[in-house]
């Protein structure tokens, strides 16, 4: 199948799907009408969590962006393969973000101080600023802001705050240089 005719497949597909989803989500999911989302990735909304797309964004296969009571907004970004993309209190996500394969962001982890296995969560908002670049396997944590025009290398745990116009990598993630 010619790519041509992929994009227009997604471009259908995704009116379908958005149209079902903002007509059950009863306002909690607000998206552009054209998505370029495969149809093997998911929208998920749960309790009181919202999803909302201001522009364009290109999801590829079995990526997921999850609402599980937090809320999530994307200015415009492409999201490769295999992302999770996971909110219990908030995920902002600026403009012309590009995040490559498997990377996980999560704005929240379990409370190791609480002994039940319940829903005891640690949460704290993410913020990635407009034109970042995420390199393939990265995991962002809670409580994180990456700043306007950093870098991310592969592989990368980010753990505190990424100045603006940086590049940071390595487990946990330090800043290496100054670009741009």
């Amino acid at each position: 199948m010619s790519r041509k005719i992929k994009y227009l497949f997604r471009l259908m597909f995704n009116v379908f799907r958005t149209s079902i989803l903002k007509l059950i989500s009863l306002g909690k999911f607000k998206s552009p009408m054209f998505l370029l989302a495969s149809p093997r990735s998911e929208f998920r909304l749960e309790e009181n969590g919202s999803i909302l797309i201001e522009d364009n964004l290109n999801m590829e296969a079995n990526s997921l962006i999850y609402a599980f009571g937090g809320d999530i907004y994307i200015g415009s970004a492409f999201v490769n393969r295999n992302c999770l993309i996971v909110s219990r209190k908030q995920i902002y996500i600026g403009k012309r973000v590009t995040i490559g394969p498997n990377v996980c962001i999560y704005d929240h982890d379990h409370d190791s101080k609480n002994e039940s296995l319940g829903d005891h969560f640690i949460s704290k908002c993410i913020y990635i600023d407009d034109d970042v670049w995420i390199g393939a396997n990265v995991v962002i944590l809670k409580g994180v802001h990456i700043g306007k025009g950093a870098v991310i290398a592969a592989g990368a745990v980010v753990v505190s705050d990424v100045p603006a116009k940086t590049i940071a990598k390595g487990v946990p993630a330090k800043i290496t240089k100054k670009h741009g």
